[in-house]
């Protein structure tokens, strides 16, 4: 749980004092895409390196911030593994090139909005981690601009490629069972197997990493342990629903042509993306009507 000083606190776990007897500490990755968030990036660095984790690596690719970004970094960098600032081609090329260079045995990335929760790594390790090589899902939370906790975020129940692809059963339903990015671990090695995030993807690249984890064959383990903060505020990229929406659709056809499942249970899930993407664009459109006559009625009584 995240605590009102976190992560400006200096109060630790004693990593040498929970050290799992015989065993070494297997090195995490962490990788901060970045893009003029000097509002918010301080918080993110000083959430990564005040997990007091003793085998971090820790690396930051920024696209060339013009704002005080770069500043920001400079003043951590000591406790930076490295970082870099120049033109890329959108964040997941900047995840991508992170990943390019880790060294971890497991890792994921995090956004320079959002937060890790407060002992993360070495509850992670203490009580989930014993080398396997895994798709870790955890539990995290919402956060607002002032980093006030908004949500609890428990963990998904998606634990199968099926499931991940029925997007209005899970990802989309109702009360929505999408996996917290932010509170996701993986290994480093499987990531670059797969190829990493598309670049093409831009708004639910993380998604798509999954169901190619889960194509690859990875067992989901689902963790009840606070891994991760998701910074929600309107105007970033997530609140572009329909772009959003549209790629998510496109990933979930490909990752399924590209799964195992067996042909009865792909046309069934066929059928339900297509389903889901019909009544989505339905409602859109009823949306963009609704609003065009709305519109019509305020002009013409200035007529």
């Amino acid at each position: 749980m995240k605590n009102s000083n976190w992560p400006y606190n200096q109060q630790f776990i004693d990593p040498k004092a929970t050290k799992p007897e015989g065993k070494l500490w297997p090195k995490i990755t962490i990788v901060t895409p970045s893009y003029n968030q000097s509002e918010f990036i301080e918080e993110t660095i000083l959430s990564v390196i005040n997990q007091n984790y003793p085998n971090l690596e820790y690396i930051i690719i920024d696209g060339g911030s013009t704002d005080n970004t770069v500043e920001i970094i400079k003043t951590h960098q000591k406790q930076i593994t490295y970082w870099v600032s120049e033109k890329d081609k959108g964040q997941s090329h900047a995840i991508n090139k992170g990943f390019e260079i880790a060294a971890g045995e497991i890792g994921m990335w995090l956004c320079s909005d959002d937060l890790l929760c407060e002992n993360a790594l070495i509850n992670f390790v203490l009580k989930h981690y014993n080398g396997e090589n895994k798709l870790y899902l955890c539990k995290g939370y919402q956060i607002d601009k002032e980093s006030k906790i908004t949500k609890e975020i428990p963990v998904s129940k998606i634990d199968t490629i099926s499931k991940l692809l029925d997007l209005p059963a899970y990802w989309r339903a109702k009360n929505r069972d999408s996996i917290l990015q932010q509170s996701v671990l993986y290994p480093v090695a499987a990531y670059k197997e797969v190829g990493g995030v598309s670049e093409g993807n831009n708004y639910t690249m993380d998604y798509e990493l999954w169901g190619k984890f889960m194509n690859l064959g990875l067992q989901v383990v689902q963790c009840n342990i606070d891994i991760g903060m998701f910074r929600w505020y309107h105007g970033q990229k997530t609140s572009f629903e329909y772009k959003a929406t549209k790629e998510l659709v496109a990933a979930a056809i490909t990752l399924l042509n590209e799964s195992h499942i067996d042909k009865g249970e792909k046309k069934r899930i066929q059928k339900s993306i297509t389903r889901y993407w019909a009544k989505f664009r339905y409602h859109q459109l009823r949306s963009i009507i609704g609003i065009k006559r709305r519109l019509k009625k305020f002009t013409n009584l200035f007529k």
